[in-house]
């Protein structure tokens, strides 16, 4: 359930990360875990890792949180595809970046119903990234046309 701030409706952060988790795991046997190595990153960034039926498939990094000087909207792209090679095959890597409201006064985050939509629109393109069995290397798994609806 929503709180309600004034007239807007805000979402606590960690009510939406587990509702989105849940979510795929109950649709698409997807368990998401956060990954123990953090180091080198900003704490605002979530690593984690998902599996399928235990099988590894991939990696997410998930960074939530506008700061000063960072590109503004959301997008989701790829650090690595997936690739089959003579001898294994590597799992895709993808990131979203989104510009939510920050934690304030030591506070979850309270995310608006916008942002709640595009949290899940872009971690859907993630997870069309990590799920795809496509081996050849020029073709982009995640090449959907936009068509600019909600």
């Amino acid at each position: 359930m929503p709180i309600r701030a004034g007239a807007q409706a805000v979402f606590p952060e960690h009510r939406c990360l587990a509702g989105l988790f849940q979510g795929h795991r109950t649709l698409f046997s997807v368990v998401v875990r956060p990954t123990a190595d953090r180091s080198g990153y900003p704490t605002h960034v979530c690593i984690g890792s998902s599996r399928a039926a235990a099988i590894f498939i991939g990696q997410f990094y998930l960074d939530l949180y506008a700061r000063e000087h960072k590109q503004g909207g959301a997008w989701q792209d790829d650090a690595r595809n997936r690739r089959r090679t003579a001898s294994d095959v590597s799992t895709p890597v993808s990131f979203l970046t989104c510009n939510f409201s920050r934690p304030v006064g030591g506070k979850p985050a309270l995310f608006t119903l916008d942002e709640v939509l595009t949290l899940f629109h872009e971690f859907g393109h993630g997870l069309h990234h990590l799920l795809t069995r496509v081996d050849e290397v020029g073709v982009r798994p995640v090449s959907v046309a936009w068509s600019g609806m909600r």
